[in-house]
């Protein structure tokens, strides 16, 4: 394997592990799939590698299946229980309090687990939780929807009640009191922020700069929903490309301004033209840590570190090889993330992008040039038809202004205000106070895009509530986009029409309305072998059928 086979490698790999999710459920239907996509990968000649492309399908649905548990809902009973548990993940900031994870000790006799706590910010302690604080207290078990496809919550969920006791020990490592630090400069940024600005304007900049939305009031939440460019608000591979082309621009300046016999040496002796990531690194790493290590920030964080030693030692990659290596790697760490609504969500707008650009670049290479008043509109096009699906099944809501939304809003936000909120914040540390010209433009482009996102929202037909999409026919269309993604020459001109016919069947044919979770079909024991269950397959099959098939289930259990 060479870092060019990358890309495809790691779509087979985020294909094996999300679809070792339906072993359980579909075993003897899941292994039949695993067959037909083998056998087009063998024989369609879709890549060069089709066997190499096999095995990462293969081993990463075995690894899935041996590492990754079988994802069960959250507890159904509504009696607290006393919990004990070190946080293990940085805190999550979310309306209304903050969401912790950690270890805890499960019912008697079943081990430990990995839980998450909801905190009211009433529960919370002077001081922000960082990973090592410790809690002692009740909790009382929620029931949460999906966050991933389509399975349930793999950890369970708690609340802390507002009069349930509760005990809170700060962590001593010195990691705890790094984090700490970190947390302290965040929240202190995002206090700065709302002293200097009015109350929406700080709040969008802190969502946009701090991945920070518990400011934003709940209309321009749901503006930004409804408009389809509720990505702007947490922070992913273009904001960490952005700072990074920031922090890039200050380094230069520096170098401008030293003098000119110490710059000739230094050129002479480093390539600093390839060295101009690294001196980024560690402030994008601090960065990343600030607000909250997210996926996507980690991501990237991880791509430009990849970017960095392979531009030092004379390696030139392309952006869909980066990736690819960047995405190989932090699955080989955290598989679980095959399974992440947020995660999976990232990587099919990017891979969205990566196809879009691949007629592009071979137009510019020809001497065409690109179309570029049509390349965002385009785009947000393809983006809309890879990421739709999901998020209909997850949310039953599909927003057709984001084709229109995206490509005018994403310049502004993210090319604009952006980069001044980024400097904003650089002042702010610097500075006791930022200077009257920077505030009063970042306040008047934070009012232009709250007022796009709602002029947006407000189109007729912006979010249609849709009825319940079919998970198999939306597992069918991201199939057909896996199969399109690891072809050696991509095209989505001839692929277009069985991807259309796809999304439209998955979002116009609904799926069973029923919300019961499907039960495992194939189950472990510690004291024989596993047991099939092929009745509960059948049964998990007729719900992703659809609702015209309950009528003959009820017969038959009646028979």
């Amino acid at each position: 394997m060479t870092i060019r086979d990358c890309f495809p490698a790691s779509v087979a790999t985020t294909a094996g592990l999300f679809l070792s999710a339906f072993f359980p459920f579909f075993p003897v239907s899941t292994l039949f799939l695993l067959g037909v996509l083998f056998f087009l990968l063998m024989l369609s000649n879709l890549s060069s590698s089709s066997g190499l492309l096999a095995l990462f399908l293969s081993g990463s649905f075995l690894g899935g299946i041996f590492i990754l548990s079988p994802a069960t809902p959250s507890p159904h009973e509504r009696r607290p229980r006393l919990i004990e548990t070190c946080l293990d993940a940085i805190p999550d900031p979310a309306k209304g309090g903050v969401w912790v994870a950690g270890i805890a000790q499960a019912l008697p006799g079943s081990g430990s687990e990995r839980i998450r706590i909801f905190i009211p910010e009433g529960r919370l302690p002077l001081d922000p939780l960082v990973r090592g604080d410790c809690l002692a207290g009740e909790v009382t078990p929620l029931r949460l929807p999906p966050d991933g496809f389509p399975v349930a919550h793999a950890s369970g969920a708690y609340r802390i009640d507002e009069a349930s006791p509760l005990t809170f020990y700060p962590g001593t490592s010195p990691a705890s009191r790094f984090f700490r630090k970190i947390a302290a400069l965040s929240e202190n940024l995002s206090l700065s922020l709302r002293d200097d600005y009015p109350a929406d304007t700080a709040g969008l900049l802190a969502a946009l700069v701090l991945s920070d939305t518990r400011f934003l009031s709940p209309d321009s939440l749901s503006d930004f929903r409804k408009a389809g460019v509720s990505h702007l608000l947490s922070v992913s591979g273009e904001h960490m490309t952005l700072l990074a082309l920031f922090l890039g621009g200050a380094f230069l300046l520096i170098l401008r301004i030293l003098p000119l016999t110490l710059l000739r040496t230094l050129s002479v002796r480093f390539p600093l033209s390839r060295l101009l990531l690294v001196p980024t690194l560690p402030l994008l790493g601090l960065y990343t840590v600030m607000i909250g290590l997210p996926p996507a920030a980690v991501r990237a964080f991880l791509a430009f570190g990849l970017l960095a030693v392979l531009k030092i030692v004379f390696v030139d990659l392309s952006f869909p090889e980066i990736l690819g290596l960047s995405t190989i790697i932090m699955l080989a760490f955290m598989p679980s993330l095959a399974r992440s609504l947020s995660f999976i969500l990232s990587l099919l707008a990017l891979w969205a992008l990566i196809l879009r650009q691949s007629p592009l670049a071979e137009k510019n290479k020809n001497g065409k040039g690109f179309d570029s008043p049509l390349q965002s509109f385009r785009s947000g096009i393809l983006i809309t038809l890879f990421t739709t699906p999901l998020l209909a099944l997850v949310f039953r809501t599909a927003s057709p202004a984001g084709i229109v939304a995206n490509p005018v809003l994403v310049p502004i936000a993210g090319d604009l205000l952006l980069p001044l909120g980024f400097f904003d914040l650089f002042l702010r540390m610097l500075l006791p106070h930022t200077p009257w010209v920077l505030v009063l433009l970042t306040g008047a482009l934070s009012h232009a895009v709250l007022g796009l996102a709602a002029g947006f929202a407000s189109l007729p037909g912006s979010a249609l509530t849709l009825p319940r999409a079919n998970p198999l026919l939306v597992l069918l269309f991201y199939l057909a986009i896996f199969l399109l993604m690891i072809s050696s020459r991509p095209s989505i001109r001839r692929s277009a029409p069985l991807l259309l016919f796809l999304f439209c069947a998955a979002l116009l044919i609904p799926g069973s309305p029923e919300k019961k979770d499907p039960a495992l079909a194939l189950s472990t024991t510690s004291s024989g072998p596993p047991r099939y269950r092929p009745e509960r397959e059948r049964e998990n099959l007729t719900r992703l059928l659809g609702a015209h098939f309950k009528d003959k289930i009820l017969r038959e259990e009646v028979q």
